[in-house]
C-alpha cells in the first residue's frame, strides 16, 4: 500500500501566478509554515518551510483571493522534477493541490474544492 497526502496550513509568500497548460489552468504560490517554540533556555524560535503549490484547474478564479499574506489550507500530493542547473542534476519538490480553502477574514467565497481538479 503506498500513500502520498500533504495538508497544510500557511500564509502566501507573493501573489499568486496562473498559466494555462493543455487546457486547464495552473494556479502557482509559495506558502510559508512557520513553527515557534521557546528552547530549553526560555529563547524563543522560529522556523519557515516554504512550500510551492500547483493547482491544476478548469477555472482560475481563486487567484484573485490568493495574495501575499493570506492564509491557506492545502490539501495534496508531493511530486517531484528532476531539472539540470550548472550541469548537475537537481530534484525540486511541490505539492500538486486537489483542496485549498482560504482561513480568516476572506474565506466567504474565495475556496477552491477538490471537485475543479482534475487530480
Amino acid at each position: 500500500m503506498s500513500f502520498n497526502q500533504i495538508e497544510t496550513i500557511g500564509n502566501l509568500g507573493k501573489d499568486a501566478e496562473v498559466r494555462e497548460v493543455n487546457e486547464l489552468k495552473v494556479v502557482t504560490f509559495s506558502v510559508a509554515v512557520t513553527e515557534k517554540w521557546t528552547d530549553k533556555n526560555g529563547n524563543a524560535q522560529e522556523h519557515t518551510d516554504w512550500f510551492t503549490v500547483d493547482y491544476f484547474c478548469k477555472s482560475a478564479g481563486i487567484a484573485a483571493y490568493l495574495k501575499k499574506g493570506v492564509q491557506v489550507f492545502v490539501l495534496g500530493r508531493m511530486v517531484s522534477r528532476e531539472y539540470e542547473k550548472d550541469g548537475q542534476k537537481r530534484i525540486a519538490w511541490s505539492v500538486r493541490a486537489t483542496t485549498i480553502k482560504l482561513l480568516g477574514d476572506k474565506k466567504e467565497e474565495a475556496k477552491a474544492e477538490s471537485s475543479d481538479a482534475p487530480f
